[in-house]
C-alpha cells in the first residue's frame, strides 16, 4: 500500500483521528449531550471550567446569646437588691450599719421601756443576722433614716414577720396621713386579726403606749420623745440627748 493511501484525508478535510477523540470525550461526559462540530469549525480544546455555585437566598437567622432575648426569664426578672451584712438592731423597726439607719416602712414596734420592746428587738436581731437587702427605698424620714423594706436572704419580709408575731402595729401609711406603700393592704389585714403579745389588739392607729422615760435618763431616739409630746427637744429640756442633735444647733427632733 502506498503512502498516499495510508494517509487519505477525511471528507471534511480534517484528520479522522482527532474528530473521533473529540466525540468520545463528549460522550464520556454526557450521553447525547454533545454533537460533532459543523464542517469548517476548528476544534478548540479548553480547560475544564470551574462551576460557580448558585447563590443561596435562604434567609439566615442572626445568632443570639442564650438567655439574652426579650422573652427570656432572665430579661424579665427585676434585678435583686444586694444582700448586705453587718446591720445591728436599734429596736424592732430600726436597724443600722455604721452611719446608715434604716426605718422599716409601714410598721411600728414598742420603744425601749414598753411592753414587747425586748421581744421585738430580739426578733429583728435574729432576722438580720445573715444579711438583708433593702427594697422599695422611699427616701428618708424627718430623722434622716432611710425608709425601706428589710428582706432577708430567704426573701422574707421583716415587717410581715413582726406583725404575724404580734410584735408590731401597722402604721405610717396612707390611712393615717403618710405615703402609700406596696405592702400596706397586707400589713393592715395582719394588723386587724393578730393580737399583740402584750394582750392588746393591734388596731393600727393605737400603736405602742407612750415611752416611759426613766427619771434622769435622756430619750433614746426622736420617736420616744415624740410619743410623749416632747419633740422638738431643746438643750436643757428633760430627756435632752445631745446625740440626737445632728447639726449641733441645740435643737433635736425638729
Amino acid at each position: 500500500m502506498s503512502d498516499t493511501l495510508r494517509r487519505r484525508p477525511s471528507p471534511s478535510g480534517y484528520a479522522t483521528g482527532p474528530v473521533v477523540m473529540a466525540l468520545a470525550a463528549c460522550l464520556g461526559v454526557t450521553l447525547g449531550g454533545c454533537s460533532s462540530p459543523p464542517p469548517g469549525t476548528p476544534t478548540v480544546t479548553s480547560s475544564p471550567s470551574r462551576t460557580t455555585p448558585a447563590p443561596d437566598n435562604t434567609p439566615r437567622e442572626t445568632p443570639r446569646t442564650e438567655g439574652a432575648g426579650p422573652s427570656s426569664p432572665e430579661s424579665r426578672r427585676a434585678p435583686r437588691a444586694p444582700v448586705m451584712r453587718g446591720f445591728a438592731a436599734v429596736d424592732g423597726d430600726t436597724i443600722s450599719r455604721g452611719p446608715l439607719e434604716v426605718r422599716v416602712i409601714g410598721v411600728d414596734t414598742p420603744e425601749i421601756g414598753q411592753c414587747g420592746y425586748g421581744e421585738a428587738s430580739a426578733a429583728t436581731r435574729r432576722f438580720i443576722r445573715d444579711g438583708v437587702s433593702l427594697q422599695n427605698r422611699n427616701g428618708r424620714d424627718q430623722y434622716g433614716r432611710l425608709l425601706a423594706y428589710v428582706v432577708d436572704a430567704r426573701g422574707r419580709d421583716l415587717g410581715t414577720l413582726l406583725l404575724r408575731r404580734g410584735l408590731a402595729n401597722a402604721r405610717y401609711d396612707s390611712t393615717d396621713g403618710y405615703d402609700w406603700h406596696p405592702h400596706q393592704s397586707r400589713y393592715r389585714r395582719l394588723d386587724g386579726r393578730v393580737r399583740h403579745r402584750c394582750g392588746r389588739p393591734t388596731d393600727g392607729l393605737g400603736g405602742p403606749e407612750p415611752y416611759r422615760r426613766p427619771a434622769g435618763q435622756p430619750f433614746p431616739n426622736c420617736d420616744a420623745a415624740a410619743s410623749v409630746g416632747a419633740a422638738p427637744l431643746r438643750r436643757g429640756d428633760p430627756g435632752w440627748n445631745p446625740e440626737l442633735d445632728g447639726d449641733g444647733d441645740g435643737s433635736a427632733c425638729e
